[in-house]
């Protein structure tokens, strides 16, 4: 093929171009001998069980959801030991519809980041702490950095308390549509 066909595609259409047919491909790094079915199964189901949670999707979510893993793997080496296999747990909590400490923990990351942007008093600065997150990898390697520090138990998960359609998350869409009352 012409790199011609791929000119002004985003990164999202090259995901199954190779960089054989276009400089900027992604196919290999996608799939290759490390790319196994039941990662991807689990991040499916991850995935849908987050946006389902919070009618659809924003694309900020992928920031959080890129940390879920970490958190969800410390959550359950506390709660069974480090031989679980975090994969097959995601998946048989999913198919037995058994997916609130999933939305938990999805919970527990985007409030373990919002600590760490969030200036007291001052929205503005939050707001910025917030856009840095999102837009530049060294604050979020440095959040990330923080949570692979940090000692989760058992009960940080288990005690959050989730209420149906949360918003954990404002945009200012969701204002309009979950605030009615």
């Amino acid at each position: 093929m012409d790199n011609q066909e791929y000119e002004g595609e985003t990164n999202k259409d090259l995901n199954f171009v190779s960089h054989k047919e276009h400089k900027d491909g992604f196919y290999e790094k996608i799939f290759n001998n490390k790319t196994r079915f039941d990662d991807m199964l689990c991040a499916f189901y991850i995935f849908d069980t987050i946006i389902t949670n919070h009618e659809g999707f924003e694309p900020f979510f992928v920031h959080f959801l890129a940390l879920f893993k970490v958190a969800f793997t410390k959550y359950l080496t506390a709660k069974f030991g480090d031989k679980i296999n975090v994969n097959k747990h995601v998946i048989k909590i999913y198919e037995k519809d058994e997916k609130e400490i999933i939305k938990k923990t999805f919970q527990f990351v985007i409030e373990f980041v919002y600590e760490r942007v969030q200036v007291d008093n001052d929205a503005e600065k939050t707001t910025e702490g917030v856009i840095k997150f999102l837009s530049k990898l060294s604050r979020y390697e440095k959040i990330k950095d923080s949570l692979d520090d940090l000692n989760i138990s058992v009960q940080d998960i288990e005690d959050i308390v989730l209420e149906d359609k949360e918003v954990i998350i404002e945009s200012d869409d969701s204002k309009d549509k979950y605030n009615e009352d």
